[in-house]
């Protein structure tokens, strides 16, 4: 069998990426992905899973999910299905050993509740701070603050009331790149 040795060299090369190379190709992997979810699809919504009750508005089980960067939402409330105007819901479930890779809310906060599961956000310049947070813990993440999201169990998930000071859901998140200098 011929084995083409430009080829073999680059697997075996391949093989010798240090772990730190590695890491940092499948990040900017990751990246890839993440910018590629915001641009596609995340705004599928189901309205037909809003009942209006003249002033009171219901979706029973939490809606459709729908997943982006690395965590399932259930559908939750938002300008696009409800009309909200200021703020927005949802069930966020990050699954066991998930990322919720590194992003920045533009003008707008968030407050989660944490219902099951623990966390641990690295954020601020260089994502180089901790804080690990468990079942009922509250979290507030201000405008502008570099986060990325790590369930810490292999094996359980995490779910987390998440509500925003915006009624567009995802639409003012941008990606954040911990090795960019500043």
């Amino acid at each position: 069998m011929f084995v083409n040795p430009r080829l073999d060299a680059r697997s075996q090369e391949y093989s010798e990426l240090s772990a730190c190379r590695a890491i940092a190709l499948r990040r900017r992997a990751q990246r890839w992905t993440f910018v590629t979810q915001m641009k596609e699809g995340r705004n599928e919504i189901q309205l037909n899973a809003v009942e209006d009750h003249d002033g009171i508005l219901t979706i029973r089980g939490g809606g459709a999910q729908r997943n982006w960067n690395g965590i399932h939402y259930k559908q939750g409330m938002s300008a696009k299905n409800v009309g909200t105007r200021k703020l927005s819901a949802n069930i966020a479930t990050i699954p066991p050993g998930g990322v919720a890779y590194a992003h920045i809310h533009v003008d707008f906060e968030v407050i989660l509740y944490i219902i099951e599961g623990k966390v641990r956000h690295e954020f601020g310049a260089g994502l180089k701070q901790i804080i690990e947070n468990e079942a009922g813990d509250f979290i507030y993440i201000k405008p502008g603050v570099p986060h990325e999201v790590f369930n810490m169990s292999k094996t359980e998930p995490v779910v987390a009331f998440v509500a925003r000071s915006s009624a567009n859901e995802w639409d003012e998140i941008i990606p954040y790149d911990r090795n960019k200098p500043g």
